[in-house]
């Protein structure tokens, strides 16, 4: 009886292991952006924040398989860093590497918002809500907007 019990205790666990497994192998890939809905799923061009009129718009999303991303916000602009899926909270956390020589990085590390960590590197933490995860398709949950990114590989 206790055998049967632990084989399918393990069997189970191994099951929560493969999905979590392929939920994170789903993010991996190339994601462009497509579209942005307002919270009752409507597209919409642009959307109000606390800067003004902000034209809708995404970055190409590259989320790799050793952990690193890149968002391709233009050809000069592009974020790097690290990546982690936490599947109960349905949320990419994104470990944005931080230029410590800029301003900006400067002013990041001197208000806090960036840590060092083992490697010598500063980065900012970002977590990112994901409402919908398919093999093709992701929402997620930006500046209470919805940005919808579809893979392209």
């Amino acid at each position: 009886m206790k055998f049967k019990l632990y084989t399918s205790f393990l069997v189970l666990s191994l099951g929560l292991i493969i999905k979590v497994l392929q939920t994170e192998n789903d993010i991996v890939g190339t994601w462009n952006y497509v579209e942005t809905r307002n919270s009752s799923g409507q597209k919409i061009k642009s959307y109000t924040t606390g800067f003004g009129e902000v034209e809708a718009s995404g970055p190409k999303i590259i989320y790799n398989s050793n952990a690193s991303y890149k968002m391709i916000f233009s050809p000069k602009n592009i974020d790097s860093g690290n990546w982690r899926f936490d599947k109960s909270e349905m949320k990419i956390i994104h470990q944005l590497y931080i230029d410590s020589t800029d301003w900006i990085g400067k002013d990041l590390i001197k208000n806090g918002e960036a840590k060092k960590y083992k490697d010598g590197k500063y980065y900012e933490m970002i977590e990112t809500k994901v409402s919908k995860l398919t093999k093709n398709e992701m929402v997620i949950v930006s500046r209470d907007v919805l940005e919808v990114y579809k893979k392209s590989n």
